[in-house]
């Protein structure tokens, strides 16, 4: 994604981007780029859902936020580089 290396994020966040597709990827067992309902990403943020004896402080909210603005910011990117390169041909 060149888009992380043009507006200067650090190595970590772009490992952690990866990271988070790469899950992802695994719990929907196809590829990225075929993903056909909103569904399967809500599904896969509930995974990150904890009760409160396992997490009495409800931190779980963070990290269910965060993979949700990192996949939302990976299929932005992807929309508009399939539109942009489309306008180029």
């Amino acid at each position: 994604m060149n888009i992380l290396r043009v507006v200067r994020t650090s190595e970590r966040y772009q490992c952690d981007i990866l990271k988070i597709l790469f899950k992802f990827s695994e719990f929907i067992n196809d590829n990225l780029i075929n993903l056909q309902k909103k569904e399967q990403v809500i599904a896969f943020l509930n995974t990150k859902i904890k009760n409160k004896e396992e997490d009495p402080e409800e931190k779980w909210i963070t990290t269910w936020n965060d993979y949700l603005n990192r996949l939302r910011l990976f299929y932005r990117w992807l929309y508009n580089h399939v539109n942009d390169t489309d306008h180029e041909n």
